[in-house]
């Protein structure tokens, strides 16, 4: 049944909530991660992050984080900002590329293919050759723009043509967007956990 699945699809991402760690100091706001513990939290955040991203997912907030992602890349870049990114079409995470690498996350639509490597607090020292070449093929084959993007706490990066940008700058822009929708929106459960996971994106940069 429908309500079986999503009561499933609830518990799952509850339990992903509870194996996020946060690294926040005391005169911050406490969100639900603060009960929580996971010494590598990257993994959690990045499965929240696509959970969220995808519009097909059962949170039911439709296109909010998709669309305030676009549009986070179109403000720190001209190139990306005079850019069509198309229509949503999938997103994955953890895609092995080349000697068993891993691609943290990927975004797909009908005329983009967006990588995205997400760092809390390790050194970004990846293979991104590896990845490059992965994408590079998959964006050819189907005739698409590719991006390669960094998600880090200062939101820089060294990898060489790929961009970056801060987790608090991305979470900021898809928190407006959710607000505003709030207003027309019954405040539903996953609305709640939706501001709970931004609130500790952005909480992620007092960790510097």
């Amino acid at each position: 049944r429908m309500q079986d699945i999503e009561e499933r699809s609830i518990h799952k991402y509850e339990k992903i909530l509870l194996q996020a760690k946060l690294n926040t100091p005391k005169e911050s706001e406490a969100t639900i991660f603060d009960t929580a513990f996971r010494k590598h939290h990257e993994n959690p955040t990045t499965e929240l992050l696509a959970f969220f991203t995808d519009p097909n997912e059962a949170h039911d907030l439709g296109l909010i984080f998709y669309d305030s992602f676009i549009n986070s890349l179109k403000s720190i870049s001209d190139e990306l900002e005079g850019l069509d990114f198309g229509s949503f079409q999938k997103i994955g995470i953890e895609q092995t590329v080349a000697d068993q690498q891993r691609i943290d996350l990927w975004l797909e639509t009908d005329k983009t293919l967006i990588l995205v490597e997400l760092k809390i607090n390790h050194k970004q020292n990846n293979p991104v050759s590896h990845y490059e070449a992965w994408g590079k093929k998959e964006a050819k084959y189907e005739k698409k723009h590719l991006i390669k993007l960094v998600i880090c706490l200062d939101g820089l990066t060294e990898f060489s043509n790929w961009f970056s940008i801060s987790y608090s700058h991305l979470a900021k822009h898809i928190r407006t967007t959710l607000s505003k929708s709030s207003v027309e929106r019954p405040l539903s459960k996953w609305t709640i956990f939706a501001r709970e996971f931004l609130l500790h994106l952005i909480n992620l940069q007092e960790v510097l």
